[in-house]
């Protein structure tokens, strides 16, 4: 929406079929992703906090999804990271 995605639409309309779809498994390999943001009321300790907290919250449910996925799983987790969207 807004500036980037009248941006994003009209690269859109001069790309090819495959760029394209190279961008949407990209968008959809990262729309998982998670973000911080420290806001100016709150101390940067306890940002700190909040970041180790949630690292260890990824990788604790990484684990325990590694142990529990399949194959197929296993498959579209290594094709999201090697997505080439150039």
């Amino acid at each position: 929406t807004g500036e980037f995605g009248d941006n994003f639409w009209n690269l859109a309309k001069a790309s090819s079929g495959y760029q394209i779809k190279k961008w949407k498994e990209a968008l959809e390999c990262i729309s998982g992703k998670m973000g911080l943001s420290l806001r100016d009321e709150r101390p940067e300790a306890d940002f700190i906090k909040e970041i180790v907290k949630e690292v260890v919250r990824v990788i604790v449910t990484a684990r325990v999804l590694k142990e529990n996925e399949t194959h197929s799983e296993r498959k579209r987790r290594k094709d999201c990271k090697t997505i080439n969207i150039a």
